[in-house]
């Protein structure tokens, strides 16, 4: 009677372990096919990104030129009306000189 309910014993055991054993594969095998589509996602996502900020940048970098151009416009402006200023002063102050030279 031990004998039939050790080889019963026995053989659950081994019913057991192949039914884990297959467990173990099946879940492997999800896994790696839920680990591609997740690399597919994440592929997909990247590229979507990746054009997004390539148009964002683009878009920056014109912004960028337009504010450079605006910020060189009002530096050439106000150092024209600095450049005018000061040879108005120059013109003063020679123009006084030669007027207290001929004095």
């Amino acid at each position: 009677m031990v004998d039939l309910f050790n080889r019963i014993d026995d053989a659950a055991r081994s019913d057991l372990r192949l039914f884990n054993e297959q467990n173990a594969l099946r879940f492997e095998a999800r896994l790696d096919q839920r680990t591609a589509e997740l690399r597919a996602e994440i592929e997909k996502l990247d590229a979507r990104l990746t054009a997004e900020l390539r148009g964002e940048i683009g878009s920056l970098r014109a912004d960028f030129g337009k504010l450079a151009a605006e910020q060189r416009a009002w530096l050439e402006k106000t150092m024209h009306a600095q450049t005018r200023s000061m040879i108005a002063m120059w013109a003063i102050v020679v123009a006084s000189h030669v007027a207290l030279w001929l004095r």
